[in-house]
């Protein structure tokens, strides 16, 4: 027994080096249902390897998070774990920066992350669509237009919500679908309104392909529209992704002034004129954005 958990927890450790592997070692601790923490605080001796110690305790806590459907109070954590509350604050703050682990936004509970990647929000998605879809129902019904809300995932934005407008042409989404961050309006707001250090990792690494004409290609033709963004306080979309189609969107902010999600509004060309976006529905996302905002404190 002792030595399958040394060679388990030998395993852990190499698969930790590469964020890509969060996953697999979620699953690996979590079949162990907590077999080391709770074997390690009740007089179980483990040979940790030397100078290792900030390693064991991150993974320690990874692996109560994982185990946990209900998620874990930083306090429950650090009286499981055995450590200081601060410090439990400091370890769970680097698991949400590198996207194991999400904070709920209501009990402020810690829970598994749908998986690693650039570092992004963590407002759990199905705290927010509960709080913003009220919200993006009176948006598409006053615009009549097709609503949507997303959330940044690694190099793409992933839909939370698609509120379809009831007009013939419309467009169209669903939950869970992904689109290109450099080539939609929801992507440039979550570029726009991310930490620096952020901003700066996906923007060096994204692949600017072309979906259209009108994509935006060059890295710097695209800082620029960024920075635009971030003063406008909004995001347009004028056929970059699919010709023929034009959306405009906002940021949901946390306290930081970082967005959580983005709220869009979208239609047809032929309906949703440019002037449209900017002069009549930005206001309104902006406006709907800050209120689902609210609802988040």
């Amino acid at each position: 027994m002792k030595e399958f958990i040394r060679r388990t927890l030998d395993l852990t450790t190499k698969l930790a080096r590469n964020v890509m592997y969060a996953q697999v070692i979620i699953d690996i601790t979590a079949k162990l249902e907590l077999f080391f923490i709770r074997q390690r605080f009740h007089g179980f001796h483990i040979m940790e390897v030397a100078g290792a110690q900030a390693a064991y305790r991150v993974l320690d806590l990874l692996t109560e998070v994982g185990c946990r459907d209900d998620g874990i109070t930083a306090t429950e954590a650090a009286s499981v774990l055995g450590i200081s509350l601060p410090t439990t604050h400091r370890l769970l703050k680097v698991l949400c920066d590198r996207r194991f682990v999400q904070m709920t936004a209501g009990d402020k509970r810690y829970v598994r992350s749908d998986g690693p990647g650039y570092p992004a929000n963590t407002v759990n998605p199905e705290f927010l669509t509960t709080a913003a879809n009220a919200i993006l129902e009176s948006l598409r019904d006053e615009t009549g237009e097709t609503v949507f809300l997303s959330q940044r995932q690694g190099l793409s934005v992933r839909y939370l919500l698609c509120l379809p407008s009831e007009r013939s042409i419309r467009l169209f989404g669903a939950p869970g679908m992904l689109v290109p961050l450099h080539a939609s309006s929801q992507g440039k707001v979550a570029l726009a309104f991310s930490p620096p250090d952020i901003r700066e990792r996906l923007l060096n690494n994204l692949d600017m392909f072309a979906h259209t004409e009108r994509t935006i290609t060059d890295p710097k033709s695209l800082v620029k529209e960024i920075e635009r963004v971030r003063s406008l306080g909004y995001a347009t979309n004028v056929e970059e992704h699919e010709l023929g189609t034009h959306s405009v969107s906002a940021p949901v902010l946390n306290s930081n002034g970082e967005a959580v999600a983005a709220v869009c509004i979208g239609g047809p060309k032929f309906r949703v004129e440019q002037q449209h976006l900017s002069e009549r529905l930005a206001p309104l996302a902006i406006d709907a954005a800050g209120r689902i905002a609210s609802s988040l404190i």
